[in-house]
């Protein structure tokens, strides 16, 4: 069915399961794009099958459909850190914000790092979330992140180098980011 054109925002969400192909297990991705318009209504817009890695190929063909049907201009579109999509979305949907998911940013920071520094990092984002500007945000995380650097260097270059996803939300009104 046709889509909006213009939306506050998509919302990407999977679910991973292994399935027999040919005779192989494999990986199984169910990936479901939920869309919220602007008279605050949130709907479907697709349920995606795919075996395997996400690519940057992958994702553009994703978005193309969505943009078949209608899609033109999401002001947000708030995903998990996949394999390809910084990239597709930049290239298909250039004025979105991309919001990167903040659960799941608190999640990995518990998953990669030991309780205490995780719980002391996850109680420092939770200040962050009042930034008046994003740049302020992203410029404060950052510097939070350096602390631990030495202590988990890998997982702490990786979350820098998308820092500025994390902090979108902000580019919000206060009462509506949550």
């Amino acid at each position: 069915r046709e889509l909006p054109g213009d939306v506050i925002g998509i919302f990407i969400d999977a679910y991973v399961s292994e399935v027999k192909d040919e005779g192989k297990v494999k990986k199984l991705t169910t990936f479901v794009i939920l869309g919220f318009d602007f008279e605050g209504f949130k709907d479907k817009y697709a349920i995606e099958l795919h075996i395997g890695n996400e690519t940057k190929e992958f994702w553009l063909s994703v978005f193309n459909k969505l943009i078949d049907r209608g899609l033109k201009n999401p002001l947000f579109v708030i995903s998990d850190d996949f394999a390809g999509i910084i990239n597709a979305i930049k290239t298909l949907f250039p004025n979105a914000f991309h919001q990167l998911c903040y659960v799941h940013l608190k999640r990995n920071i518990r998953k990669n790092m030991g309780k205490a520094d995780a719980k002391q990092l996850n109680d420092n984002l939770t200040l962050l979330k009042s930034s008046n500007t994003h740049e302020q945000a992203v410029e404060n995380f950052k510097k939070i992140l350096s602390e631990y650097e030495k202590k988990y260097p890998h997982f702490i270059k990786y979350i820098k180098t998308r820092s500025e996803y994390y902090f979108n939300f902000v580019h919000l009104p206060p009462d509506v980011r949550k």
